[in-house]
């Protein structure tokens, strides 16, 4: 059975990664309840500009990748993640957008075209996203028509259903 000190020295004492314990600076041991306060400097809980730009640039490439596959025009691409046409232009030369909110578009367009790669063939997913669709919410638009139409809203039902139709 551990006496007080001995709990009380344990507590000021944890293991670092390496499992070698350490002494972690000024704290408060309450060992008989069980709880530790310790006071260490609080860090920032945003990931690193490398990590960020890494990931805006996959995201980048997922987007150009879907349209490109899907034959759509620079025009059809921007009107997808509500941006200006000149934008595209911007992107193909690798620069990614600053917005989050284009940015979380062009990953929804992205998980669009996993999801039609997994519900149809090769040639239906690169077709369907331009091919006119009768049913609703379509009524005779491509889904690339619908989204352009309906923006935000309107990119969300498609990949809803895509998405559905991926997971049976």
């Amino acid at each position: 059975m551990k006496t007080k000190k001995k709990a009380t020295e344990d507590c000021a004492r944890l293991p670092n990664t390496a499992g070698e314990f350490q002494s972690i600076g000024p704290m408060d041991c309450n060992a008989s309840k069980g709880v530790i306060n310790v006071d260490l400097p609080r860090t920032e809980l945003s990931a690193p500009e490398s990590v960020t730009g890494h990931i805006q640039e996959q995201t980048l490439r997922a987007f150009l990748d879907a349209v490109n596959t899907w034959g759509v025009s620079d025009s059809e691409s921007a009107r997808l993640v509500g941006a200006e046409p000149a934008s595209v232009e911007v992107w193909k030369s690798g620069k990614a957008p600053d917005s989050e909110e284009v940015l979380a578009r062009m990953t929804m367009v992205a998980l669009i075209r996993t999801a039609l790669d997994i519900s149809f063939s090769s040639a239906l997913s690169t077709d369907w996203m331009t091919l006119p669709n009768s049913g609703y919410p379509y009524l005779g638009l491509s889904p690339v028509d619908y989204v352009g139409e309906h923006g935000w809203p309107g990119l969300f039902w498609v990949l809803r259903q895509c998405q559905a139709r991926a997971v049976g």
